[in-house]
């Protein structure tokens, strides 16, 4: 039953991302693209 719950979660996730996928697509980008760079000098540290 705990299955249940989270993946009932999840799909009205879904709708509402549908609803603004012009807007959620281009916010996820520039997300993952900062997020390399400040990985870059952790690494060289």
């Amino acid at each position: 039953m705990s299955s249940n719950a989270p993946a009932t979660a999840e799909v009205r996730t879904f709708p509402n991302a549908k609803v603004q996928p012009s807007t959620e697509a281009p916010e996820a980008f520039p997300q993952p693209a900062t997020v390399t760079p400040a990985e870059a000098p952790a690494k060289k540290k």
